[in-house]
């Protein structure tokens, strides 16, 4: 009986796994619908087979559904799910999964309002991903760092955090980061009266995202198929 529950335990880890990973293709696309379907499919599962990385990454997805939903307002709701996210990585042992769920909760603390939460937040995402060497999570805390100061109109860490943001995602090859380092700086030269200079800005990144919505759309084609591979090896099993 003991043998059977493990394999049953196995077999809904890695269904839950899987029906998770489906979120990263349906969030790049815009696809709330079928991000909600798959919130309201697995919360069970997890809540009776998940393991506590499971359960940050369902919550993960569901902070993501609201975003999505709710078109980036963001609520009180969302602002619970986030600080329950940060406080069950808090107890994983895995930096990445802790830089992330920091990042979340800054970026959703950002859009909220509250730039002293945000500010201390993303600055704690930003330490673990360098001490984790996580390109990709150190732009996203230089994008948002340098947006947020901009909304402070704090001028020097506004032009510090897109030099950053711009070193990291040349590196990471992150269009879509690039682009908006471009639109910041457009926004910067706008500021100073370098009418011209900001023009030219803007229009590099319009170019950029553009590129980077064709590329999107390519993977997320990829991404699909790879999954229903995955689905055919987990029927058969």
């Amino acid at each position: 009986a003991d043998e059977m529950n493990q394999e049953q335990d196995s077999f809904w880890q890695e269904w839950i796994w899987l029906q998770l990973n489906r979120l990263d293709g349906y969030y790049a696309r815009a696809e709330t619908g079928e991000i909600i379907n798959v919130i309201n499919k697995v919360r069970p599962v997890v809540e009776q087979y998940g393991s506590a990385q499971q359960n940050a990454a369902f919550l993960s997805g569901q902070a993501r559904m609201y975003f999505r939903r709710d078109r980036y307002i963001v609520t009180d709701e969302l602002l619970d799910v986030s600080r329950k996210l940060l406080d069950i990585s808090m107890v994983i042992d895995d930096k990445q999964r802790l830089s992330d769920a920091y990042f979340e909760f800054g970026f959703s603390s950002l859009w909220y309002g509250d730039l002293s939460r945000a500010e201390d937040l993303l600055k704690q995402s930003l330490q673990l991903a360098k001490e984790c060497s996580n390109l990709y999570n150190q732009t996203l805390c230089n994008t948002y760092l340098a947006i947020l100061y901009r909304q402070q109109r704090d001028f020097q860490n506004t032009r510090a955090f897109i030099d950053k943001s711009i070193t990291t995602s040349t590196d990471r090859n992150m269009l879509n980061y690039l682009a908006t380092a471009k639109g910041n700086q457009s926004w910067m030269a706008l500021h100073y009266g370098r009418l011209d200079e900001s023009q030219q800005l803007g229009l590099e990144a319009l170019d950029l995202w553009s590129q980077r919505v064709n590329l999107l759309l390519d993977i997320s084609r990829l991404y699909e198929n790879g999954l229903r591979r995955e689905y055919h090896r987990l029927a058969s099993l």
